[in-house]
């Protein structure tokens, strides 16, 4: 399962986790479940069929893949914060400042968003699914069920109702505060040092809404980020 930063790869992931445990998903078992492609190690202890989270733009290393895509102007606004949040960017650079690293791709290894969405989607393997954050939002039943369908699991309506039911939006912020866990360092040390460095005052888990990036883009911003990433939207009917 692939995406681009902040566009809705956690919420998908734990959608995955709680429909193929019997335990909630939650910080100290997600690397288990649905490891990140980093932790290779964990691969091994997971019967297939079995998903695996990446970020990566593309690589023909994969023959089935799940792409996640969101709109690129909400994945700006949601990586700002993360980024505030994690302490990537200064605490007082504003959106527009850190628009201009986000378009230009200086802010990860990534590259920009749209190179990154065209990078699959102009090489797709023959086993390609692409999921839209957005279609996911409005019928996260029916685009689940895709999901799981694309990916061999036998399709179960109560265990699909009891995962969505626990990553949603609200459970999702509880699961990722980790003032609720008395040993995430044992389990995830990584994690559990990048969250205690972290700014309180931000959740990561924060409201996954889909049109909130018209209150941070003015007119000016708009039309950079059309010029830059247009075609990217337009191909994936965001205009």
């Amino acid at each position: 399962m692939v995406s681009y930063p902040k566009s809705g790869n956690t919420w998908v992931r734990y959608l995955i986790g709680n429909y193929i445990s019997n335990n909630q998903c939650n910080l100290t078992n997600h690397n288990l479940l649905v490891p990140d492609i980093h932790t290779q190690k964990n691969w091994d202890k997971i019967k297939r069929p079995r998903c695996i989270k990446s970020h990566k733009p593309f690589t023909n290393q994969y023959k089935k893949v799940i792409y996640l895509v969101r709109d690129g102007r909400s994945v700006a606004v949601s990586y700002y914060f993360h980024c505030l949040k994690f302490n990537q960017i200064s605490q007082n650079m504003s959106f527009q400042e850190y628009l201009e690293r986000f378009n230009d791709g200086s802010l990860d290894s990534y590259s920009t968003w749209s190179n990154h969405v065209f990078s699959w989607l102009d090489n797709a393997p023959e086993d390609f699914l692409l999921v839209r954050y957005e279609d996911l939002k409005a019928d996260t039943s029916q685009e689940f069920s895709r999901i799981l369908s694309f990916m061999k699991f036998p399709l179960q309506e109560e265990k699909l109702k009891q995962a969505i039911e626990a990553s949603r939006m609200t459970n999702m912020k509880k699961v990722w505060n980790p003032e609720n866990y008395s040993n995430l360092a044992e389990y995830n040390p990584h994690l559990a040092e990048a969250l205690s460095k972290s700014s309180k005052d931000i959740s990561f888990v924060r409201q996954g809404k889909v049109s909130e990036w018209k209150k941070f883009f003015d007119s000016a911003t708009m039309e950079q980020f059309k010029k830059l990433h247009g075609e990217a939207l337009k191909r994936l009917n965001y205009i």
